[in-house]
């Protein structure tokens, strides 16, 4: 919503660089999460964050969130690189809604692709890519496994895990040899 994000754009600034300013003091960091139709397109987040420009804030990349706004996750790593300062994984089934028999656990993109959480690795997000776009510039911060999906939990978060562990390892490789 670009005139809802237009009135307000001044005052988002505003109140980020008034908290950022209060949390230095404090030796806190301030991220915030690509995450919302309002703020997911990448250019009103990095608009945010270029306006604040303090060293204590930055953005916790979801690369699963990208999906909603019909961008490649590895694309918002790159142009999010240099302000990450944690990084969420998680992964989608991408799928046309109108294919779906059901809407049950399914989320829409803003062009109406339906989204589902899933194990990682099962899914629409290339991990590989966003492991070398994010090592390649330098991103040497935690990675946190975020588990949306339908399969049985605990499975779902241990094969998640083991498939993270194997596109950043390769990633890794790749990047390093």
């Amino acid at each position: 919503n670009l005139p809802l994000y237009n009135t307000h754009k001044d005052t988002f600034v505003d109140i980020a660089r008034e908290v950022a300013y209060y949390a230095g003091e404090k030796g806190i960091e301030c991220i915030y999460e690509d995450q919302g139709y309002l703020m997911n397109p990448p250019e009103r987040m990095c608009e945010l964050l270029h306006e604040v420009n303090l060293p204590n804030t930055g953005i916790c990349l979801d690369v699963g969130n990208a999906l909603f706004y019909d961008q490649k996750p590895e694309t918002y790593a790159g142009i999010f690189a240099s302000y990450v300062k944690h990084v969420h994984i998680k992964d989608y089934l991408k799928k046309s809604i109108d294919l779906l028999p059901s809407r049950n656990g399914w989320s829409s993109s803003i062009s109406g692709e339906g989204l589902r959480g899933t194990v990682i690795g099962h899914g629409a997000v290339n991990f590989e890519k966003i492991f070398s776009v994010l090592l390649l510039a330098g991103y040497d911060g935690y990675f946190s496994l975020e588990y949306e999906g339908k399969e049985e939990v605990l499975s779902g978060v241990k094969e998640s895990l083991e498939n993270m562990k194997y596109f950043y390892e390769r990633a890794n490789k790749k990047i390093n040899s």
